[in-house]
């Protein structure tokens, strides 16, 4: 059957050992799709699978049907994927991977020499476009993808579908090859390890106690209603999500200053202005606000929608978050999480995440790891010898300004992410020509690093990119490149904690501690009792890896850790690793 240039063959899966084991197993080079009922990998369900081997060749589709055949396939899969010693590419090889090892039990992907993902491959190219296979393909190859596959039912309509996809997947690893190999090879070979640390976590998922989180949706649910019927009988009935009517339950309570106006002239009223107010109607508000964020954005997705047997199995996005075929570009390389989104969780909630009997869970976090990066680069003086001589920079920074050390601290992050006076005022609730002081005194103190700033900045309007040490590379132009510096130092930090992870792994490979989450400079390890012995060994990998990279600055990693839940950390790690503090069973910590 011709598909745009494209035939494919549905193959028997009672035969697919011997298609795949006598006839593909033969084949150097192999694109695989697979076409499942959803996007969540712990809970679809595959419909079919299609091998492409040339842009020229038949597409084969296997697609079963009988329990005889689900069986008959799994097996064969697994067999294929063992033993193939050849180049299996994917687009979106993760999703894929975990979708293979939930069918077959296949777990052993050989990143990054036996995998390939035209995907991380579009994302490291061009920052700036979407990564969709159906929008890469209408870039790179005029080709365009007809159907949503979800929508088709008819097993032919749907192999036509998958067949596509892994065809367009081949024709793109011919076009991007060549163009990794030039720019972008080292990199793109570290970011298909990644993708096996990443794998490896996701798989992992982290305990939840449904019981607090249930008893935490009925509560608020309680407080939310005792809070409005107050305030109907003070002002009458309103809706606290309209604006509007919230602006004139303001007026009626005396508080018209807590009323903003949008660029359209709207009202609008935020959080932080109705903190600042004491009458207690306005905080009613303010939490019948705060419960509902919670019960919508955390509560109600994690019990109705994400929870699997009592855990949270977060994807963490190293290119791109992927929601359908619209997909959001991280152009610092920082990772993302989504579904749930675990690298924002409200303080509140973090009781909910519990630590298995037998277990810690240890926290390992980079301490002030963008500023280090900004003083290595910049070679700020200043700021080089306060980190080598241990000092606290946030105090340093403060004493210049003439401001508090918890003022200095926000002012050398908000600096760090580039901030421009406006937004500086209206973050540390003063005055913009106080903003305008502290950014100037701050220049002023570390003169280093206005130079460094405007040095990128002139590079990002002459050459239209930016690019940090690892190569990863940033489309910039016009206003944009004032984000020059910014994007320099948190890729860099974002690439280094990245690289640290995979080594971190590499060293746990063999062990029973399984790392389970990725916050921003955080990682999160589970280690049995047992192997707490091994704390420092990963403490000690974490801080060297920046001199691979010849990063001069000291990176050190804090330590914490808990026996309980994650809102109870612990910082006696000395205790825990030495076994005195201790006796788990007459305490009942277990």
């Amino acid at each position: 059957m011709n598909n745009s240039k494209m035939e494919f063959e549905l193959v028997d899966a009672k035969f697919s050992n011997e298609f795949l084991n006598a006839f593909l197993t033969k084949m150097p080079v192999i694109t695989i799709d697979t076409e499942t009922g959803g996007l969540d990998w712990k809970t679809t369900n595959l419909k079919l699978i299609s091998f492409c081997i040339s842009d020229k060749e038949t597409v084969y589709i296997i697609a079963p049907i009988t329990d005889e055949d689900y069986a008959a396939l799994r097996k064969a899969v697994n067999n294929f994927l063992s033993s193939y010693k050849g180049l299996l590419i994917f687009h979106n090889a993760k999703f894929d991977l975990h979708i293979l090892k939930q069918f077959s039990g296949y777990n052993k992907p050989d990143f990054p020499f036996r995998i390939s993902d035209t995907r991380l491959m579009g994302g490291l190219i061009d920052d700036s476009q979407n990564l969709s296979l159906s929008k890469m393909s209408e870039k790179y190859l005029n080709e365009s993808k007809d159907a949503n596959g979800w929508t088709l039912s008819n097993t032919i309509d749907l192999a036509a579908y998958c067949a596509k996809d892994s065809w367009l997947t081949w024709k793109l690893w011919r076009i991007l090859k060549p163009l990794i190999q030039k720019d972008y090879y080292k990199l793109y070979m570290f970011e298909l390890q990644l993708s096996q640390a990443l794998l490896d976590i996701e798989e992992q998922g982290i305990n939840v106690d449904c019981e607090y989180l249930e008893n935490m949706r009925s509560e608020l649910n309680i407080e939310i209603l005792n809070y409005a019927q107050e305030l109907i009988d003070k002002v009458g009935t309103f809706n606290p999500k309209s604006n509007e009517q919230l602006a004139e339950v303001l007026i009626k309570l005396g508080h018209p200053e807590l009323i903003g106006r949008t660029k359209l002239g709207n009202p609008s009223v935020k959080d932080k202005d109705l903190k600042r107010c004491n009458d207690e109607y306005v905080q009613k508000i303010l939490k019948i606000r705060q419960n509902k964020d919670l019960l919508a954005n955390y509560i109600e997705p994690y019990l109705d929608k994400y929870i699997i047997d009592g855990k949270l199995y977060p994807n963490f996005n190293q290119i791109a978050k992927i929601k359908n075929e619209d997909e959001k570009i991280i152009s610092t390389g920082r990772l993302s999480s989504s579904e749930p989104n675990i690298q924002n969780v409200n303080p509140i909630l973090r009781r909910a995440f519990t630590v298995e009997e037998g277990y810690v869970h240890v926290y390992f976090d980079y301490s002030q790891i963008e500023l280090r990066i900004l003083a290595f680069l910049s070679k700020e003086k200043k700021l080089l010898s306060a980190y080598e001589n241990n000092m606290d920079v946030h105090k340093q920074t403060a004493e210049a300004l003439g401001v508090s050390r918890d003022m200095g601290k926000r002012i050398n992050f908000s600096i760090v992410y580039g901030i421009g006076a406006k937004s500086l005022a209206d973050y540390l609730e003063i005055s913009p020509e106080d903003a305008v002081r502290h950014i100037k005194t701050f220049y002023n103190t570390y003169p280093n690093v206005l130079s460094y700033n405007k040095s990128m900045q002139q590079f990002a309007s002459v050459n239209g990119y930016v690019r940090n040490i690892f190569g990863r590379t940033r489309k910039l132009q016009g206003e944009d490149c004032r984000k020059a510096c910014n994007t320099i130092i948190q890729s860099t930090a974002a690439d280094l904690i990245k690289r640290a992870n995979v080594s971190v792994q590499e060293f746990l490979k063999d062990k029973k501690s399984k790392a389970i989450l990725l916050i921003h400079d955080e990682e999160v390890i589970k280690m049995p009792l047992d192997e707490v012995k091994y704390i420092k060994d990963i403490q000690k990998i974490m801080e060297e890896e920046r001199l691979k990279y010849g990063i001069t600055v000291p990176t050190p990693v804090t330590i914490k850790y808990s026996n309980t839940n994650w809102a109870e950390e612990r910082e006696d790690v000395d205790e825990l690793i030495s076994g005195k503090q201790y006796n788990y069973t007459q305490q009942g910590l277990y």
